[in-house]
């Protein structure tokens, strides 16, 4: 089964360039792929995946990468990004509606 990203496009995404952390940034990329596939209810694992998800897959991976505890804001803790969850829901065939984080 083909990944719809490539650990070399997930690192060119995320701007690393060294192979010490190759073995994260695998992990980190799988998990990123079964929670889009769980989260939109689809498969990525064919050749024609859109750029939406290899997107959302890219984010939200770099993400986890980068942010390798929850962040917290106020009491709500903030473990999927608001263009990975906005991605996630257009990939659905819907869109995010606005709430707090993006109204002003």
């Amino acid at each position: 089964m083909a990944e719809p990203v490539t650990l070399e496009e997930l690192k060119a995404f995320a701007r690393v360039d060294f192979d010490d952390d190759d073995a994260t940034l695998t992990t980190m990329l799988a998990a990123a792929v079964e929670f889009i596939e769980q989260a939109t209810g689809k498969s990525y694992s064919d050749a024609d995946v859109p750029e939406k998800a290899k997107i959302a897959v890219m984010s939200l991976a770099t993400h986890w990468y980068e942010q390798r505890e929850p962040v917290v804001i106020d009491a709500s803790v903030a473990n999927v990004p608001l263009h990975v969850r906005s991605l996630i829901a257009q990939l659905r065939g819907g869109v995010l509606e606005p709430c707090e984080e993006t109204t002003e």
